[in-house]
C-alpha cells in the first residue's frame, strides 16, 4: 500500500496536468455537419498527408500555411495561423501540435478547428472550400475578472485603439494582416491591443469579422481590463499590459506600414515632436521674458519709410528687408508681433512653426521654389492647396510613414492660422499626435502668407489692404503711421534677438537627429 501511494499520486498529478493542457487547446468538430471519414479511407491519407507538408514547410515563413489535397470529395483543405509576433520556427511547433490534438479531439470528422492560446496559433480543416471566405462562427469569448474604472472612459479607448488597428490590418497583403499598437487610457493606463486576420481574406471581408467581433464587445466583455475574441476568419484582444512582441515577419511592402511601427508611432516625427513641446515652449517663454524686459529703442523722428498719398489709397514705401520683417516674423504669433495680444494660442503659432520646420528641414524663411520665394508657412500652405503637400517633406523622411508626416503637417498649419480662434489648444495638438482616430479640422490660411517673385515683392498688395482702400485719407495716414511705430519696436527686438534664436534653432534640430 506504501507502494501504491505514491504511484496513484504521481497519476492523478498526470491526469491533471494532461486535463489542463486539454482545457488551454480550444477547438471545435464538425460545425457545419460534414460528417465523418473512415479510419482507413482516401480522405484519412489525404488529410495525413496535407497536414505533415503543412507543418514542415520551411519556405514560407510568413506565418499563413493554405494548402489542398486530393481530388472531388475526398480533398482536403487546411488553414494555418500564426500570430504575428510568432517566429516561422516556432509557428510551425505551434501547428504541428495543433495537428495533433485535432486529430485526438476530432476523431474521424471531416471538419475540425482549433486555436493554442498559449502557443498563438491556428489551425482548421474541412472537406469544403474554406479559402477567401469569411467565417464568424464557431467564436469563443474570454475576459478578465478585473473591471475598468472610469468605465465610459475606458470603453471608449478600447473602441479607438481596435478600430484603429482594425483599418491597418486591412491593409495588409494576401501574406499578412496583423496589427498591434496601445492607446493612453484614464487613471494612468495603458490599453494593449492586437487584431489580426486570416490574409486570404478581402479588405471588406476581414473588415466586417473584425467589426462583428468589436461590436460583441460590449455584449461580453464591456468594461472588463481585457478580453481576447477568437473566430475562424479574425481574431482580437485587448489587455491593459504588454501581452505581444515585436513582429517576427518584415513588412509585406514598402507602401504599406507595419502594424508595429504604425501602432508605437514610431517615426522620427513622432519621437520627436512630444519631446520638442517642452524645448519649444521653454525656448518661447525665455524669448517672450527677454523681449519684455528689454526697453524700447526711442522711435527717430527721421524714418526710412516714406508715407505717399493717392486718390486711391494709401501705400507705403517699404524696402523688401523692412516688409520681410513683418511676414517672416520668425515664431511670434502675428497677434503679439503686431498688436501686443499674448495669449495661450501665441504658444500655439510657434510649435506650428516648429513642426513644419522639422518636417520640411527649411528655416521659417527664405525657400526658393523655382522663381518664387517663400516663406516656409506660405510655402507649406500653397502645397497643401494644391494637393502636392509632399513637396514640404524633408528627404531624409522618405522612409518613414507617410501618413504620420502628412498628419503633422495638417497639425502644424493647423497651429499657424491666422484666426486665433481657429488655432487648436495644446492638450487637443497633443490628443491628435497620440490618436489617429481623432478627425482634424480643415485648416485655413496660415498668417504672414505672402510670396514674392524673385526682384520684386508682390505681397505689398497685402499690406495695403490691411490698412485700408477706404475712409479718409487722415485715418488711413494715421493707421499706417501707428503699423510703423509697432514695426520699428519689433525690428529692434527681433534684431538683438537674432543671434540667440539661431543659436536656439541649432540646439531643437540637434536634438532631433539625436532622437
Amino acid at each position: 500500500m506504501s507502494l501504491l501511494s505514491p504511484c496513484l499520486s504521481s497519476l492523478l498529478l498526470l491526469t491533471i496536468f494532461i486535463s489542463k493542457a486539454r482545457a488551454q487547446y480550444l477547438h471545435h468538430c464538425d460545425f457545419t455537419n460534414r460528417g465523418n471519414y473512415t479510419p482507413i479511407s482516401a480522405y484519412r491519407t489525404n488529410l495525413n498527408t496535407l497536414l505533415s507538408t503543412l507543418t514542415s514547410n520551411t519556405e514560407i515563413s510568413y506565418g499563413f500555411y493554405n494548402l489542398s489535397n486530393g481530388h472531388d470529395t475526398d480533398t482536403v483543405n487546411a488553414i494555418g495561423l500564426c500570430r504575428g509576433d510568432v517566429k516561422p520556427d516556432e509557428c510551425r511547433s505551434c501547428l504541428n501540435a495543433s495537428k495533433d490534438n485535432l486529430l485526438q479531439l476530432c476523431p474521424n470528422q471531416k471538419e475540425a478547428i482549433g486555436w493554442n492560446e498559449d502557443k498563438r496559433c491556428m489551425l482548421r480543416y474541412s472537406d469544403r472550400s474554406i479559402f477567401n471566405l469569411v467565417e464568424n462562427g464557431p467564436a469563443y469569448f474570454a475576459w478578465s475578472v478585473h473591471n475598468a474604472t472610469q468605465t465610459d472612459q475606458f470603453n471608449e479607448v478600447v473602441k479607438d485603439l481596435l478600430n484603429d488597428l482594425k483599418g491597418r490590418a486591412v491593409s495588409g497583403d494576401s501574406r499578412y494582416k496583423y496589427a498591434t499598437g496601445n492607446m493612453s487610457g484614464p487613471n494612468y493606463l495603458h490599453v494593449y491591443g492586437l487584431v489580426q486576420c486570416t490574409p486570404d481574406l478581402s479588405v471588406s471581408d476581414c473588415d466586417n469579422c473584425l467589426v462583428q467581433s468589436i461590436t460583441d464587445i460590449p455584449k461580453c466583455c464591456n468594461s472588463k481590463r481585457g478580453a481576447r475574441i477568437l473566430r475562424p476568419s479574425c481574431n482580437l484582444r485587448f489587455e491593459t499590459s504588454p501581452f505581444y512582441g515585436p513582429p517576427a515577419y518584415p513588412s509585406p511592402s514598402p507602401n504599406i506600414t507595419s502594424s508595429q511601427g504604425k501602432s508605437n508611432t514610431s517615426t522620427i516625427i513622432t519621437i520627436a515632436v512630444p519631446l520638442l513641446v517642452i524645448a519649444a515652449l521653454l525656448l518661447i517663454f525665455i524669448y517672450i521674458f527677454l523681449r519684455v524686459r528689454k526697453p524700447k529703442e526711442k522711435l527717430q523722428t527721421s524714418t526710412p519709410y516714406e508715407m505717399l498719398q493717392t486718390t486711391s489709397l494709401n501705400q507705403i514705401n517699404l524696402d523688401e528687408a523692412a516688409l520681410g520683417m513683418f511676414t517672416s516674423s520668425g515664431y511670434m504669433a502675428p497677434e503679439y508681433a503686431m498688436h501686443g495680444q499674448f495669449s495661450i494660442k501665441s504658444d500655439v503659432f510657434s510649435f506650428g512653426v516648429l513642426v513644419l520646420e522639422i518636417v520640411s528641414g527649411q528655416k521659417n524663411r527664405g525657400i526658393r521654389d523655382g522663381e518664387y520665394i517663400e516663406d516656409l508657412l506660405s510655402y507649406a500652405w500653397r502645397n497643401w492647396k494644391e494637393g502636392t503637400p509632399t513637396n514640404v517633406i524633408d528627404t531624409i523622411l522618405n522612409k518613414g510613414s507617410q501618413s504620420e508626416i502628412m498628419r503633422c503637417i495638417h497639425i502644424g498649419l493647423l497651429c499657424v492660422q491666422e484666426n486665433v480662434a481657429g488655432r487648436p489648444t495644446m492638450a487637443s495638438v497633443v490628443l491628435a499626435l497620440n490618436s489617429h482616430s481623432l478627425t482634424l479640422p480643415v485648416p485655413s490660411e496660415p498668417a504672414f502668407y505672402a510670396g514674392s517673385t524673385v526682384g520684386s515683392f508682390s505681397g505689398m498688395h497685402l499690406w495695403e489692404y490691411n490698412l485700408g482702400a477706404t475712409g479718409s485719407s487722415e485715418n488711413s495716414a494715421k493707421s499706417a503711421q501707428t503699423l510703423f511705430n509697432e514695426a520699428s519696436t519689433i525690428k529692434g527686438v527681433v534684431g538683438s534677438l537674432d543671434s540667440r534664436e539661431k543659436a536656439e534653432e541649432g540646439e531643437v534640430f540637434e536634438r532631433k537627429e539625436e532622437n
